[in-house]
């Protein structure tokens, strides 16, 4: 059976010792994507912004910011100050017994933490053999569930508008050509998120 060696451990957060050659390349750049990811963060909330970030089942993202948040008065109050909204996708559509947790500003998700009722039950997380071949029940998991987007996307409205925001209102197409073109529609009139960021450092 081929193993991957792990490249970072809890106790070597930022990378195992002896790392060499692509293992050693690959963290370094994971490194330096984590900490602008960080910093970005920092940024955006003490400008007023929301954020929200997701750490992906065995990542240690938010143990790798939380350290080198930890070095710094301002970025560990910052850090602190998100919390975590944890949902249970079968209330949302999933027929799965799944997890999800997404760290993002006090109040943005509060609406999003449901645990599962117990009124439905779940299908199974073991492979099974279908016409094609193995079916393998994770496959399609990685993406949210629509229903979930849709509350996570009332959720980010109504926090919005008690900021005081005003939206367009024609609305956005909900079919992906549609989106695609009215999102192209305002780059051509909004900064990109890169000059916004360089012009607040």
């Amino acid at each position: 059976m081929i193993r991957a060696e792990p490249l970072r451990s809890p106790s070597q957060l930022p990378g195992v010792s002896g790392l060499k050659d692509l293992d050693s390349k690959r963290v370094a750049a994971a490194n330096n994507l984590y900490a602008l990811t960080l910093c970005l963060i920092c940024i955006l909330v003490c400008r007023g912004a929301s954020v929200s970030v997701k750490n992906h089942r065995n990542s240690y993202l938010w143990a790798i910011m939380q350290m080198w948040a930890r070095q710094h008065p301002r970025m560990q109050q910052v850090w602190e100050s998100l919390r975590d909204n944890k949902s249970q996708a079968c209330m949302y559509g999933n027929k799965m017994d799944k997890w999800t947790t997404i760290k993002a500003t006090a109040s943005l998700y509060d609406a999003i933490c449901k645990q599962c009722d117990g009124s439905h039950t779940h299908d199974s997380w073991k492979p099974s053999m279908g016409p094609n071949g193995p079916k393998f029940p994770k496959t399609g998991q990685s993406e949210y569930p629509v229903e979930l987007c849709k509350e996570m996307a009332n959720c980010l409205a109504r926090f919005l508008v008690n900021k005081g925001a005003k939206f367009l209102h024609k609305p956005v197409p909900t079919d992906e050509i549609g989106t695609a073109t009215v999102a192209y529609s305002w780059t051509k009139t909004t900064p990109s998120i890169v000059g916004r960021v360089l012009d607040g450092l």
